[in-house]
Parts: structure tokens; sequence; C-alpha cells
């Protein structure tokens, strides 16, 4: 923001309320894309373009490691890190 500007900030409560609406499953996507596209307010329409970008990436790697075949073994080693985790608590 420029100084001198006259613009105002969102509150503490307003990203809270942001952040909790986008982490629902299912309805969160539908919302952020809405909001992505849509919304009125600069600074949360950014916010949910970031998110879709971030969608996107981890697509693609996704994506990626399916297409070389290690999708398998990296899903194993995440289920074994959170059975080691699970012995601890």
């Amino acid at each position: 923001m420029a100084k001198g500007s006259s613009a105002k900030s969102n509150s503490v409560a307003f990203w809270m309320f942001t952040t909790f609406i986008t982490a629902l499953p299912c309805i969160g996507l539908i919302v952020i894309l809405v909001w992505a596209y849509s919304d009125r307010n600069d600074e949360r329409r950014n916010y949910c373009r970031a998110i879709l970008g971030w969608y996107l990436v981890f697509a693609f790697v996704w994506l990626g490691m399916l297409a070389l075949g290690t999708a398998p073994a990296t899903a194993a080693w995440i289920q074994g890190i959170i059975e080691k985790l699970r012995a601890y608590l």
C-alpha cells in the first residue's frame, strides 16, 4: 500500500473466517473458486488465486510422481511416518 493510502486493511477475524471457510472439504474449493474470480476484495481474491496456484503445483507434482511410478512408494513412505508418529502419541 502506498504511504498515506486510505485503504482499510482486513481484520484478523476476517482472515480467520476466510481461512476456516477455505479449509472445509468440498465447500472450501467451491468458495475458493468463487472468491478467486468474483470477489471485490482484492486481498482475498489474490489469496484465493494463490491457493489455486498451490493446488496446481501439487497436482502437477502428484501427476509427475504417478507418471514415474513413484506414487505408491511415496504413499507407503508417508504412511510409515504417520504410523511412527502414532506410536509416539
